[in-house]
């Protein structure tokens, strides 16, 4: 498959998405517009056990330009007005831009180069509860700030091992080795 142009997009009842996806040069470009997009079946599937997050075969190479008037979540949560734009390429997220707005309050994430000289994941939201709901990471908070920041020192994790055996073992720095 080179590319396809779908004018209607259904993945989750509901959805009200269309679509352009290409194949250029072994990357996969998805450029998705819709009035109502569900994010639960991919929120799924980045938090699966075992799975990590992290990409397999031809979607470790992605980039998606998703825009969504309502983007649903989970336990009944939505995002409006929202913007997606993704780079995944094997083992690491390239770039990430997120916005939009829970209910009176916005929701922006992104990816920034960390003082370490490595690369940081930073979430902020006005709604830290309808965040965690959205995620469906903890269903019981209401309100609160969400300022929230992951952040890798150096090159990341193949560094020094393999992409496919990450996480069959403990990998300590080597000071830390005797232990």
């Amino acid at each position: 498959l080179a590319g396809a142009e779908l004018s209607t997009l259904r993945l989750s009842p509901g959805d009200d998405a269309r679509a352009s996806i290409s194949n250029e040069g072994g990357v996969w470009r998805a450029n998705v517009r819709g009035d109502v997009i569900d994010a639960r079946p991919f929120l799924t599937l980045l938090s699966r056990e075992g799975g990590g997050g992290e990409p397999e075969g031809a979607m470790a190479r992605l980039d998606l330009d998703l825009r969504a008037e309502i983007l649903t979540g989970h336990n009944g949560e939505a995002l409006t007005n929202a913007e997606l734009a993704l780079s995944l390429r094997p083992g690491t997220i390239r770039d990430l831009s997120l916005r939009g707005r829970f209910p009176g309050a916005a929701l922006v994430a992104r990816k920034t180069l960390s003082p370490g000289g490595g690369s940081a994941i930073v979430v902020e939201s006005g709604d830290a509860g309808a965040t965690l709901r959205f995620i469906d990471v903890y269903a019981r908070m209401g309100g609160g700030e969400l300022d929230f920041e992951i952040a890798t020192d150096g090159p990341g994790f193949t560094v020094d091992e393999p992409l496919d055996s990450l996480g069959e073992r403990l990998a300590l720095p080597p000071f830390l080795e005797p232990r």
